[in-house]
Parts: structure tokens; sequence; C-alpha cells
């Protein structure tokens, strides 16, 4: 199945959770890409060719953002009072992990050490990149709410949507759940109902053994 296949078969929430994961890729690509050059080539013209080396220091940085975002785990996306207070933990998790990561992959054991120090240093010195990161962050975090609320309302009933009683067509499903405690014809009904359901039709249904004298259900009838 293609890609374009699986957007057109994800709900609301999972296509805003792969966009929050796209957004961290494309700009943590971006600040690598931004603080090793101003490192190794601060006079370098912004239309030259990439080498490889620049490239895979895109691909570092695309790959640290996602690893640090995947390993935030419940930090971004959290809703309600202290969702946004979270997410403040969670953006400086996912900049130091992927700072990490992406230092670890452009240079081991130097870029490990300088990769999250790197990038404090650039955005101290940069406010407009200290906006931009800031900015991609919250939005991550408001893409991951819609997944997570839409992941709720799976067992929580939506704000302002009356709560509808589920239903069943099951021959089971005779009556309330109080009423198979209460009642000893509704609980012999069940059982009865259950082995034609699961016994072959070329096999015989044996009768069911004899109740032993003394063991009764509490029935309503007998309480009247």
């Amino acid at each position: 199945m293609s890609i374009k296949d699986r957007l057109a078969w994800a709900t609301d929430g999972e296509r805003a959770r792969a966009l929050a994961y796209l957004l961290v890729a494309v700009v943590g690509a971006w600040m690598s890409f931004v603080i090793v050059t101003n490192l190794d080539n601060p006079d370098r013209p912004f239309f030259q060719p990439l080498t490889g080396y620049e490239t895979w220091q895109i691909a570092a940085g695309a790959i640290g953002a996602i690893v640090g975002l995947a390993l935030s785990g419940e930090l971004l996306g959290q809703s309600g009072r202290y969702g946004w207070k979270r997410a403040i933990w969670g953006g400086v998790f996912v900049s130091f992990v992927g700072a990490l990561v992406a230092g670890t992959l452009v240079l081991p054991l130097f870029g490990t050490m300088f990769g999250p120090f790197s990038l404090f240093v650039a955005l101290v010195g940069r406010p407009l990149l200290a906006v931009v990161w800031i900015a991609h962050l919250a939005g991550a975090h408001w893409l991951l709410r819609r997944w997570r609320q839409e992941r709720d309302s799976i067992f929580n009933p939506l704000p302002g949507k009356p709560r509808v009683r589920r239903t069943s067509d099951s021959p089971l499903r005779l009556k309330t759940p109080q009423d198979w405690l209460d009642d000893e014809d509704a609980a012999l009904a069940a059982l009865e109902n259950a082995r034609k359901l699961y016994t072959p039709e070329d096999e015989p249904v044996e009768d069911a053994a004899p109740r032993p004298v003394g063991l009764r259900l509490r029935s309503k009838r007998s309480a009247v």
C-alpha cells in the first residue's frame, strides 16, 4: 500500500500525528544544517550545491528530531490544565535528545558531547532561530493533542455529545446485567442459547446436567 493510500485510509488524528513528525523532521534537518555550517563554513553561499557530508548532516538532524519526539512519550499532546506545562518539558526533552542523536550521527563522540550544547548556543545567539524552534514544538504539541483527543474519544464520550447506550442483537443479551444475576429463567435461557450457538448442527445437543439440589439462583419471582 502506497503512502497516498495510507493517508486516504488514515483518520484525522493519525494525519495530525504524521504531520507532527514531518514538522519536527523538517525543522530538525534545517537546524542541524545551520548549526554545523556555521561551525565549519560560516561563509558558505546559500545556493551552493550540497556535498555528501552536508546531505548527511540534514538527514541526521531529521533522524534525531524524529527519535526525540518518539521517545518523548506522553509529554507532548496532553490537554487540560497541565498540558502546556508538560509540553515545555517535552520540548526540552525533544531538543536535548534530538541534538544528542544528530550530533552522534554527524560526528560520533565529539558530536555526542557538543550536540546539545551547540543547539543551546545557536538558540541563545539567534533569537529568530529560537522563535522558529519554539513555534515548531508548539505546533507539534497541538497536532499531537488532536491525535490524543481522537484516541481518547474511543473510550470517553465527546463533550456535548449525548451518551448512547450500546445495544446488541445477540440472543445472549436477554436483559440487563443485573437480571442475569437475579432472574433464574434468564440465566438458564442464556445457557441454552449459548449451547445452540456454539454446537455444530451435525452433533446432537445433550441434555444439560441435572442441577444439584439446594443450589438455586435467586429469582425475582421468589423474592416477590
